[in-house]
């Protein structure tokens, strides 16, 4: 169980890591959509 909580808890942090990247680090052609 404690397996699926950690698992979980690194989807969740990559999740927000990812969309602070989408809008800190942007080039001109990208969409504007966050993931």
């Amino acid at each position: 169980i404690d397996a699926f909580f950690d698992l979980t808890d690194a989807i969740i942090t990559l999740r927000s890591l990812i969309r602070q990247a989408w809008t800190l680090y942007r080039w001109d052609n990208r969409p504007t959509r966050r993931p």
